[in-house]
């Protein structure tokens, strides 16, 4: 659904995923037939960033998220995050994992385009370098500009700012930064998709109140689930999948259910960020 992306010296692994052979740095895309289970979208860009950025702050931090048109008119949401890797065995810090997702939400279902880049060798190198530099002040750790009195499991940091990334080229961050640079402008949603009708949460929920009005609780309970993934497996709850979802651990396999969207990750491991899997009950 989505095409027109840099994947320069990029491999492509599967139908939708490319990964680099040195960096490890990971593109996917993918589709979704569901819509997303966010309150609030692009009728009100404030309380949009506001409540992503709370959604994050259980499990990383949301550096930025934007509206952007993608094909010149096709409405889409830009989110910029980052969130710790999990350990390994004999290794005390993983350092993070940057991602960058791209959605184009209808009112049917989204389209998800991801890049993922993860630190490696010696971490924080770009924060040790710029306080050696710049010094330790109090603007290293600013208040996070969608939700100022916000505490984020990964801290908002002044240093993530994009005038730093021409300082460190090779950082992850910056990696992701200057993919989206180059891919943005040339991104091209598919025609067919692009002509649905857009996401608008207040008159989803109103389809919702009155589908349930008309076919009662007993017509839908135990249809199916969706539930963060925290493992390999799937466990039962409610809900829809919301954009910013969740850090979720390493695995050497998928998990068996039909995923709104996975991501592999470094070599040899695959990471599930901001993934939601939908499963049988």
């Amino acid at each position: 659904m989505i095409s027109g992306f840099d994947t320069t010296r990029f491999r492509q692994e599967e139908p939708a995923t490319w990964r680099h052979p040195r960096s490890g740095d990971m593109i996917r895309g993918s589709l979704s037939g569901s819509p997303l289970n966010e309150p609030v979208w692009l009728e009100d860009v404030p309380a949009m960033q506001r409540n992503l950025a709370r959604e994050y702050a259980a499990s990383g931090c949301l550096i930025e998220a934007v509206p952007v048109q993608l094909g010149g008119d096709v409405p889409a949401v830009y989110q910029l995050a980052k969130f710790p890797a999990p350990t390994q065995p004999g290794v005390p810090t993983a350092g993070m994992v940057y991602t960058a997702s791209v959605y184009v939400a209808k009112a049917s279902g989204f389209a998800l385009l991801q890049y993922f880049a993860a630190e490696s060798g010696t971490t924080g190198m770009r924060e040790a370098r710029l306080v050696a530099q710049l010094g330790m002040s109090r603007d290293l750790y600013p208040p996070h500009p969608y939700d100022p009195g916000l505490e984020s499991a990964v801290p908002y940091n002044g240093f993530d700012d994009p005038i730093y990334d021409t300082m460190f080229p090779d950082h992850p961050l910056s990696r992701v930064r200057a993919w989206a640079a180059r891919s943005l402008p040339a991104v091209v949603v598919d025609p067919a998709f692009a002509g649905l009708a857009d996401f608008v949460p207040s008159l989803q929920a109103h389809a919702q109140a009155s589908t349930a009005a008309s076919t009662g609780p007993a017509a839908t309970a135990g249809r199916h689930c969706s539930r963060w993934r925290t493992g390999a497996r799937c466990t039962p709850c409610s809900g829809r999948p919301s954009s910013s979802g969740c850090w979720t651990r390493w695995t050497p396999r998928p998990c068996s259910s039909t995923r709104r969207t996975g991501s592999s990750g470094p070599p040899l491991r695959r990471i599930l960020h901001g993934s939601s899997r939908r499963c049988r009950t």
